[in-house]
């Protein structure tokens, strides 16, 4: 699973400091060490802002960002171009009908924090299954899973054994080389740059549709899995 901005900038933030400290610079080695994009630890290393630090190019709302609230999306898409409806994780107490108004298939949750936890896991994986168990080829469908194993209970893995769903962690540190989301993530950052970075929760809900649809193009989740090597398998990207 993606992880989110918040734990990615804090890692850049290290990175940083370490790449100060270096009588030899290598961008690529820390950023593998440290596990975060390449890009995105180049950029602010070089003095430059990064596209979530950027003002926008033409301002489409004025939200207010005084206040910020820490929303975590669940992605999952597959090899053939397929995308999960996801699950949107925001800050609050209890849900409003107003925010489904713009929405299309996504899904709707809400925590204190705005990040995952045990229960929206566990649920998760069942909205997992529903959305894929008619798209089955074979006897088990395989799960690759990112930043997803601290919510591991007992409870889901019976499940997804049940269910003939086979969990596969990314090793630690690896997400840059093998995730397929974060090595097409300038797709997502060119999708949001063109609009306003700075939402509300009602103009993130109004947007994340349309910023979806230019991200998760076939080609996009194609180029993703191949230059992962996940598919087609290619050892030697890695």
């Amino acid at each position: 699973m993606p992880r989110t901005n918040r734990e990615i900038e804090e890692l850049i933030e290290k990175a940083l400091e370490k790449l100060h400290t270096q009588s030899r610079l290598n961008i690529s080695k820390v950023a593998r060490e440290f596990d975060v994009p390449y890009q995105r630890l180049r950029s602010p290393y070089r003095g430059k802002k990064s596209l979530f630090e950027r003002e926008p190019r033409r301002k489409l709302v004025s939200g207010d960002h005084t206040n910020c609230e820490y929303v975590t999306v669940v992605e999952a898409i597959s090899t053939d171009g397929f995308c999960v409806p996801p699950l949107i994780i925001v800050t609050a107490a209890q849900l409003q009908f107003r925010w489904f108004d713009d929405l299309k298939n996504e899904h709707i949750a809400i925590t204190e924090t705005g990040y995952i936890n045990d229960q929206l896991a566990y649920q998760w994986i069942q909205h997992f299954e529903k959305a894929t168990r008619e798209r089955m080829k074979g006897s088990w469908r395989m799960l690759i899973c990112d930043g997803f194993g601290s919510h591991l209970t007992y409870e889901m893995v019976k499940y997804c054994e049940d269910k003939k769903i086979l969990l596969f962690f990314l090793p630690p540190h690896t997400s840059h080389l093998l995730q397929p989301l974060d090595l097409v993530s300038s797709a997502i950052e060119s999708a949001t740059a063109t609009g306003c970075t700075r939402f509300s929760k009602i103009d993130f809900l109004a947007a994340i549709s349309s910023i979806r649809t230019k991200t998760f193009t076939l080609r996009t989740i194609h180029l993703g899995f191949k230059l992962s090597g996940i598919w087609p398998i290619n050892p030697n990207i890695v």
